[in-house]
């Protein structure tokens, strides 16, 4: 890794870390929905293009986090930040 890539990918860790204290509760939110779904995304295209084949394995998993999150987040009073981290240990 080049010096430049080095001290980039250091600033954008220290943001990563600093937007919790920066932003809204919303933006985290949603910018944590969209890392989750940007890795499910990252995994299907490496299950499908790179491997050739189509994982209904992943599809369960997901539905089966997806589903948790709901239950603990109405059932459970949960808040979203707390079922979401369940959902993704799961």
């Amino acid at each position: 890794m080049s010096r430049l890539a080095l001290v980039v990918a250091l600033v954008a860790l220290i943001a990563l870390l600093a937007a919790p204290l920066v932003l809204s509760s919303f933006t985290v939110s949603l910018l944590n929905y969209i890392g989750v779904y940007a890795l499910v995304a990252i995994g299907l295209a490496l299950l499908t293009g790179v491997a050739g084949i189509v994982s209904f394995g992943q599809a369960a998993f997901v539905g089966v986090a997806a589903y948790a999150t709901a239950w603990l987040t109405r059932d459970q009073r949960l808040f979203a930040r707390g079922s979401a981290s369940f959902s993704l240990s799961s």
